[in-house]
């Protein structure tokens, strides 16, 4: 399947879950707001959410699609004794992670929280009562990430995109259901082990729907890991291509996520401001991964195996087929992240009114949680970028350079942020966070030139001219539409959210018009063709 094919299947299923994930956010915080249980579960889930971006997006599902994919092209038989193995291997060791974690959960959540302002016994007690809660979360993500890369393999992005769907149903449940059982039947013991029973009782909805999320992806492969097991003698689940995962993935487990390990370090930055920017940063950072989530993850996705494929046929050395790849990758991510950015920074305050703004969480929470949005929306090229690249970077096996920049990047943005949270609170966190991810990616792509990649400028040149140009003139186009409209919907005394949403829709169809007349033009092609090309593609 080719990196187009193969990404617009991965996006389709991931515009579901993330529609459900929109869905989800609006609900826990109409339901929790700013508040500090709501901030306790923000910071109980980044280590497990940063441990989950890691290994289902980063090293260990990267590493497990790369060797599974070259063994699976020459045999399938030890290919599948490889998938059983590393499934029964990885649950193993997150057992021992999620002991371990359970136990330290004290200290991590001290490490997470700021001295700043005085810390919140309140705060402090309940992230960690989370947190122990929590940990099983990633040992379903885990084996998770390795049904993902068996799954992609086999082309079948769909169910690995969508199958978060699961996870976004089950928040909602406990968000609706499990808090307000919990508040009415729970006992009172819940409260000093864990949190408040309503939060506590969210938690517990997260935690299925992890588990849920999981168990999608195993009854796509459960034949043939019931297969091996059926035949399985008691033995130690370890083989020559169980340690090349493993080897491959040690020095990218940073390389591949140094972007979370910052969420991580802003998180304690944020408890330095308020509990309530802890909140204000997270919300912002789930509307921006809307898009990095659709296109860049999964095109990223996407080109690893192609990219694999082609690097294995020419002896593991970069040819014309995967310097054309890596080039309509980076393409590809340019154009679906330019009208993304230019929606995102004139429509910051409405997109959030929209879709936030209900029961606890106020008009202040709004304009806070768009100031970030706002700041966060310059990271958009280049985190959906670094997906392509540090894919690259895996089928090529130069992890050593990823992880460099990597740790380079991490310490960026802690000196960065340590300048920027003094003078401009939890928005120039949000502003840092963009620099070091643009400073990461300008890296990788420097580090590229050594591979010989023949790259086609004339051809790139074009395409970055021609979406220059619509990014301006869509952009001047809805400035000028926004500016006229303002007053004339406030005098509507529409509900906030109703107005807000006219606004996006309106600027939505601007944007969207702009970039599929721009692409049409770039690929010089009447609409027509593009339609009967669409459908050839779907036939193929």
């Amino acid at each position: 399947m080719s990196v187009t094919k193969s990404s617009l299947l991965f996006s389709s299923g991931t515009f579901l879950s993330r529609i459900a994930g929109l869905v989800r956010d609006r609900v826990v915080l109409a339901t929790f707001g700013a508040s500090d249980s709501m901030a306790a579960f923000v910071i109980a889930f980044r280590i497990p959410n940063l441990l989950r971006e890691m290994l289902a997006e980063g090293a260990l599902g990267n590493s497990f699609t790369k060797v599974y994919s070259s063994v699976f092209s020459t045999d399938q038989a030890r290919a599948r004794r490889l998938l059983f193995d590393t499934v029964l291997f990885m649950t193993m060791l997150s057992v021992l992670v999620c002991v371990i974690g359970i136990l330290v959960a004290p200290w991590v959540v001290d490490l997470m929280t700021s001295d700043g302002n005085g810390k919140s016994a309140t705060l402090v007690k309940s992230a960690t009562g989370l947190t122990r809660l929590l940990f099983p979360f990633l040992g379903f993500m885990t084996i998770g990430a390795i049904f993902m890369g068996a799954l992609h393999q086999r082309g079948r992005f769909f169910i690995t995109a969508v199958s978060p769907l699961l996870f976004n149903i089950f928040n909602i449940i406990g968000a609706l259901w499990f808090s307000g059982l919990f508040v009415a039947y729970g006992p009172n013991w819940i409260k000093e082990v864990f949190a408040d029973k309503a939060i506590t009782g969210f938690t517990v909805g997260v935690l299925l729907g992890g588990f849920a999320q999981m168990m999608v992806q195993f009854f796509a492969l459960a034949k043939e890991l019931l297969h091996e097991l059926k035949d399985w003698k008691f033995r130690l689940p370890w083989s020559d291509d169980v340690s090349r995962v493993l080897v491959l993935m040690t020095p990218m487990v940073l390389a591949a996520s140094s972007g979370q390990v910052n969420v991580v370090v802003n998180t304690i930055f944020a408890t330095s401001v308020s509990e309530a920017a802890v909140v204000w940063l997270y919300s912002s950072f789930r509307l921006l991964h809307f898009p990095i989530g659709l296109f860049g993850v999964a095109i990223g996705v996407a080109v690893l195996p192609a990219l694999t494929r082609s690097m294995t046929a020419a002896g593991g050395k970069v040819n014309p087929k995967s310097s054309a790849e890596i080039q309509n990758a980076v393409e590809l991510v340019l154009w679906m992240m330019s009208p993304c950015f230019i929606f995102f920074c004139l429509n910051s305050l409405p997109i959030v009114q929209c879709l936030y703004q209900s029961g606890k969480f106020t008009s202040t929470d709004s304009v806070q949680t768009a100031n970030a949005l706002l700041a966060y929306s310059f990271a958009l090229f280049s985190y959906g970028l670094s997906k392509v690249v540090v894919s690259f970077y895996f089928a090529l096996d130069r992890t050593k350079f990823a992880f460099k920049v990597s740790l380079v990047t991490v310490v960026v943005n802690f000196v960065v942020n340590y300048f920027m949270v003094n003078r401009y609170g939890h928005v120039g966190l949000a502003l840092g966070y963009s620099v070091t991810q643009g400073i990461s990616v300008a890296l990788l792509l420097f580090g590229l030139r050594r591979d010989g990649i023949a790259w086609n400028f004339p051809k790139l040149f074009r395409s970055l001219s021609v979406m220059i140009v619509c990014l301006i003139a869509s952009g001047a186009l809805m400035w000028s539409v926004n500016t006229f409209a303002a007053p004339h919907l406030e005098a509507m005394h529409w509900p906030i959210n109703f107005e807000a949403l006219i606004k996006i829709t309106v600027n939505g169809i601007i944007c969207g018009l702009f970039f599929i007349a721009a692409g049409l033009v770039y690929l010089r092609i009447t609409p027509k063709e593009a339609l009967k090309a669409l459908k050839a593609r779907r036939r193929g």
